[in-house]
């Protein structure tokens, strides 16, 4: 398929990482292209591999699914084929497992679009990447890549009419994958902070095993003068929409911290992995000026710090 005829078609296929490990992230910030692209009558449908389809299924009501037994770098041509029976000109693609040479194989055969926060390497057509300290666009042999805050994906939050002077509710996650156990040591500092203070608590936590474990492993859970203040909650993906009901927001930094600032609601974050892709200058000018570094956020004077300077800034 020549070059100019790749734009004429509009169907376009997102193919992002949604399972129990991925968590939600790529699948959430695909849902706002998604979006989008319905609207731009671009014909968007999202593709899942067939193995996935239990864990998936709960979560796509009303949107256009396809699955499909295929590996990614192993064999494309299964994939290419079922593509092009599809008639699909336009590819997203939102994944980790997703490597430079399956882009160079199906590259001349579609429009390729591809959302990276690690800074790998690329063949694709376009590539976005919002996590630079700076706005940026560059163009190389292979694509044109845009850098930096303006690029960032999620869905507006509801926003709050007036911020509390004081410090009164809180919600903590570890993601929509339930991660606490990959930075145990971060939330043990916090649950014991919330064991000693006054706070309206919700922890968002869909696993039924991870919350026994937590509920098993901290004291806060034992105590009974906080068992009215302290709650577990599911993940809702209109989490957005209550996100104004809290003063602080503490968890993996991701998509709940950006909706967290849009909503006015402050985040205390950090990157669940020390994979180097994480910049804390392009989260501050985000807006974010509570995010800890990957060893910060296991070290327990640090977090006392920073917790004890939140309670200072709050009328607690």
């Amino acid at each position: 398929m020549q070059q100019k005829n790749k734009l004429k078609n509009r169907k376009t296929c997102i193919i992002c990482d949604f399972d129990s490990l991925s968590g939600f992230g790529h699948y959430y910030r695909s849902l706002v292209l998604y979006k989008e692209l319905r609207i731009q009558k671009f014909n968007p449908f999202f593709l899942f591999s067939k193995k996935n389809k239990k864990f998936v299924y709960p979560y796509i009501k009303d949107i256009k699914t396809e699955f499909f037994d295929f590996n990614f770098n192993k064999d494309p041509k299964k994939l290419i084929k079922f593509l092009e029976e599809k008639n699909i000109n336009f590819i997203i693609i939102d994944s980790y497992k997703v490597n430079d040479k399956f882009e160079k194989k199906i590259k001349n055969k579609f429009f390729l679009i591809s959302m990276d926060d690690k800074l790998k390497t690329h063949s694709s057509d376009i590539v976005f990447n919002p996590r630079l300290d700076h706005d940026l666009i560059y163009d190389n042999k292979l694509a044109r890549w845009y850098f930096g805050k303006d690029f960032v994906l999620f869905n507006k939050a509801s926003k709050k009419k007036f911020r509390n002077n004081k410090l009164k509710k809180i919600l903590i996650h570890a993601g929509g994958a339930d991660s606490y156990y990959k930075n145990i040591k971060f939330y043990e500092e916090i649950f014991s902070y919330l064991d000693k203070n006054k706070f309206k608590v919700d922890v968002l936590c869909s696993n039924r095993k991870t919350k026994k474990k937590l509920q098993y492993q901290n004291k806060i859970f034992d105590n009974k003068k906080n068992q009215s203040k302290i709650k577990f909650i599911n993940f809702d993906f209109n989490l957005r929409k209550s996100l104004k009901n809290y003063d602080l927001v503490i968890g993996p930094a991701g998509n709940i911290t950006y909706e967290s600032i849009n909503a006015g609601t402050i985040p205390l974050s950090f990157p669940l992995v020390n994979d180097k892709r994480d910049s804390i200058i392009s989260w501050n000018l985000f807006g974010n000026f509570l995010h800890l570094t990957h060893n910060e956020s296991k070290n327990k004077i640090i977090i006392k710090k920073i917790l004890s300077f939140i309670r200072c800034e709050f009328k607690t």
